[in-house]
């Protein structure tokens, strides 16, 4: 019993992992990979005090869309994110910015559409923008990938062998290579000083 509790215990995070990619991939998946989700960086004003500059709005495609949907979509110069305030699919949706005090010059219709707000991220676009950099992925990915090295399961402090003997386990990997390149003061010749 107690060794199956110890398995299902040791199993709890690559099911943790699991669920975490499934949902992703179920749900925010991007639409440039084939997902549901678009993501849209607020980059103005115009959408106070509900959308604020620098937030991430995630957006999903809809079969329909009605006033007071906040919708974002593809316009010559990019892309926007307004409210729906009047029109319809056939003839152009009439939007306008929350905090513009006139409607859009723009006629969107449901084929320039990327989605309605799904959710609103507060400041998230610093943070993607941020990690879109390649020196920041490049850094934060080295990062990752150096701790995940270096301090791998059978390298953290604290471990004993399974015998009870005290003694450190068999390191393995990194974290041998690293313990067998230690400086000892047998290393280094004593000065007469």
């Amino acid at each position: 019993m107690k060794a199956a509790a110890t398995i299902a215990l040791k199993a709890l995070p690559a099911l943790a992992c699991v669920s975490i990619v499934a949902a992703w991939f179920l749900l925010l998946r991007p639409a440039s990979l084939g997902g549901p989700a678009s993501y849209v960086i607020v980059a103005g004003r115009s959408m106070e005090p509900g959308l604020r500059l620098h937030d991430l709005a995630i957006v999903r495609k809809q079969d329909a869309y009605h006033a007071g949907d906040v919708i974002a979509f593809r316009v010559p110069e990019g892309e926007v994110i307004h409210r729906i305030v009047g029109g319809d699919a056939e003839s152009g949706f009439v939007t306008k910015g929350d905090n513009n005090a006139e409607p859009d010059l723009w006629r969107p219709r449901p084929a320039d559409i990327k989605g309605a707000l799904w959710v609103r991220v507060p400041a998230g676009g610093r943070a993607l923008e941020f990690v879109a950099q390649p020196v920041n992925a490049a850094i934060l990915a080295g990062s990752v990938a150096a701790f995940w090295f270096l301090v791998g399961e059978e390298g953290k402090p604290g471990r004993r062998s399974a015998g009870g003997t005290g003694a450190p386990r068999d390191l393995h990997g990194p974290a041998r290579w690293l313990r067998a390149r230690r400086c000892r003061s047998s290393d280094f010749p004593q000065s007469g000083v």
